[in-house]
């Protein structure tokens, strides 16, 4: 999943998160219009300001999104979309203390909930990385792995074979042509 642009958030178009997330986390969040307030236990409220009408008006100084997607409970943390105009990020933010994680998709948990994975595909933003691994024991986690690829590559990783193997596969371009790569037929 790429960065979040603002044509990704404009299918929440009302700022409300669905009855379930709500629930869920009652108590945790607080949404009011384009403010998307996070309560962690341990920390102080943090809020997150957005403008949805830069977006629509294409105000691309002003854009900016701010959604609750998802809740990790097995490492007490959530995941906030920030939706720029063409660009943006996930945050995974600690619910202990507010510590927060950039990562260019909603990261993938390993089996026992040990790591994070993250894989960057952007073709439009500047990629950071294009595989990166974070350690989910510690807050905020640590990253343990990082991969830049010289040549453009995209990634996919098909899932976790265990905490410490992934079964991964990138399209690799190169000006000699396209070609697969996988960990049995690397370049």
């Amino acid at each position: 999943m790429p960065a979040p642009t603002r044509r990704q958030s404009n299918a929440r178009k009302d700022n409300v998160e669905d009855a379930a997330c709500r629930t869920r986390l009652n108590g945790l969040f607080a949404r009011k219009a384009d403010t998307l307030t996070l309560m962690p236990e341990g920390g102080k409220a943090e809020a997150y300001r957005g403008s949805r009408a830069a977006c629509d008006g294409d105000d691309i100084e002003k854009c900016g999104v701010y959604d609750l997607l998802r809740d990790f409970p097995a490492i007490d943390a959530f995941v906030v979309s920030k939706s720029l105009y063409e660009c943006g990020e996930y945050q995974l933010v600690s619910r202990r203390s507010g510590n927060v994680t950039v990562t260019s998709e909603v990261p993938r948990l390993s089996p026992s909930g040990r790591c994070l994975l993250s894989i960057d595909n952007s073709d439009v933003c500047e990629r950071k990385y294009d595989v990166a691994i974070w350690s989910a024991q510690s807050d905020p986690p640590k990253l343990e792995f990082r991969y830049k690829a010289k040549p453009y590559e995209n990634w996919e990783v098909a899932g976790w074979d265990a905490d410490d193997r992934l079964r991964p596969r990138a399209e690799v371009s190169t000006d000699k042509g396209a070609y697969i790569r996988t960990p049995s037929a690397p370049p």
